[in-house]
């Protein structure tokens, strides 16, 4: 965002080619992300080497795939090309977040009217949607932090200097994230961003009674626009996008309104939804050719015979258990694990922390397989009606349209694509089944 202009005058007449410095300044990223190698570390996150780092937990546990990594790539990619077509150092850009910053900062013209907003375009911009499926228990947020890592969330303050001795402060935003909302209506999503966005860039523009965003559903596409630009926004990651908010009738306006965001402003836009969240998106054909026309990235649950998975119990066992289940590993723990789990990562972390808290009570003996089942049980009671209903998907099991739904977030994308409308509705004996997952019995 543009904070002041020293010699205004003398900056808009200032070519590209007198500008001392020729790098974009917003160009510049945490990490370089260039390699698959390079993904991988961007993704992997082990919370025991990273001790005493800010913000790291042990919830933030993260064993990178393929997938992980090539998203890590693209998006990197995907956010150096959008800073390029947004380099401060061109005339043509400044003038664009100018006009973006008196559009936000002035909510009436001099005679009290409201400001009409018009979309603030990047002309040689294009789409950049980068549509992430991932199921619930293999760790939104651990996904989310490390796309945080990569890029920084924290404001940067720039100068533009000019020959003749005028500079230009902006402010950059590397990342910014927004939840998407319960109720999925778009000045829902505004006023969460606003008030993220105030939060990153220590501003009070949420607190204001008038603006885009109290107006009509039509200003809050021009709006997002107008603030990332002025905040030379890097990438906009959306997160908690699941089957019930993705579904409601307002939400169709916010996915077309997210996806006209990429597609002017060429900005990324990662979107974190659940399966279900993805079966809603594919019936809005025009959103989904914008938020995930190029490819789209399947964070799947582990197999159990994976290295991934290998990897993810020899971590927490030595992480968690070895203080109350004795320092090997007992050889039914992998696949035990992965079966009461279903090969989710972030609930196996949560069964490993929850026996390692209840094993500091008086008496507390050392779990045998059967023990270790029912304390795996007891920690994951909420999640339990969802693991059945993935099991008896694995096992050969089907289900309707309207009951698959109802496990949405959990179950494979590849089974939720079923659901979407369609054959069931000429078929009422249309039932969604699943290619059974080999080794998919109780261990």
């Amino acid at each position: 965002m543009q904070m002041t202009i020293d010699n205004a005058s003398v900056l808009d007449g200032a070519p590209l080619a007198d500008l001392p410095d020729q790098s974009n300044p917003c160009s510049r990223f945490l990490k370089d992300v260039k390699t698959l190698d390079d993904g991988y570390d961007a993704m992997e996150c082990i919370p025991a080497e990273r001790r005493g780092k800010r913000g790291i937990d042990v919830s933030d546990f993260q064993i990178p795939t393929f997938e992980h990594a090539r998203l890590a790539v693209e998006l990197f990619a995907s956010a150096l090309e959008s800073a390029a077509e947004r380099n401060l150092n061109s005339d043509e850009f400044r003038r664009k977040t100018v006009s973006a910053a008196m559009y936000i900062n002035h909510v009436t013209d001099r005679h009290g009217h409201a400001l009409e907003g018009a979309p603030i375009i990047i002309n040689s911009a294009g789409p950049r949607g980068h549509m992430v499926v991932i199921p619930a228990g293999m760790s939104q947020q651990a996904l989310r932090k490390a796309i945080q890592r990569m890029f920084g969330k924290d404001r940067e303050l720039i100068e533009i200097a000019v020959p003749q001795g005028g500079v230009i402060r902006y402010t950059r935003l590397p990342s910014l994230t927004v939840p998407f909302p319960e109720n999925g209506a778009p000045r829902s999503f505004g006023k969460l961003f606003l008030r993220y966005f105030d939060d990153a860039m220590n501003l009070t523009h949420s607190a204001r009674l008038r603006g885009p965003f109290h107006r009509g559903e039509e200003e809050v596409g021009p709006a997002l626009q107008a603030y990332a630009i002025a905040a030379n926004l890097g990438a906009l990651i959306v997160e908690q996008i699941d089957t019930r908010n993705a579904s409601t009738k307002p939400a169709k306006l916010l996915w077309a309104i997210l996806a006209r965001f990429t597609a002017d402003t060429g900005i990324p836009v990662v979107c974190l939804a659940t399966p279900g969240a993805a079966a809603a998106l594919s019936e809005q054909s025009t959103a989904a050719a914008l938020l995930a026309g190029r490819t789209w990235y399947n964070i799947a649950s582990a197999q159990r015979d994976s290295v991934q998975w290998s990897l993810t119990c020899e971590y927490l066992y030595s992480t968690h258990l070895t203080g109350c289940m004795g320092f090997a590993k007992p050889e039914w723990f992998v696949d035990t694990m992965w079966w009461v789990t279903c090969g989710n990562s972030e609930l196996a972390v949560k069964v490993c922390a929850h026996i390692e808290s209840v094993s500091r009570k008086e008496n507390f003996n050392r779990p045998g397989k059967d023990e270790f089942l029912t304390l795996a049980k007891d920690a994951l009671a909420l999640e339990w009606p969802h693991l059945h209903a993935i099991r008896r998907l694995r096992e050969g099991g089907s289900f309707t349209s309207a009951s698959i739904r109802r496990h949405g977030d959990w179950l494979p994308v590849e089974q939720m694509m079923q659901s979407v409308p369609g054959l069931e509705e000429t078929n009422p004996a249309f039932r969604i089944t699943n290619i059974p997952t080999p080794q998919a019995n109780h261990a």
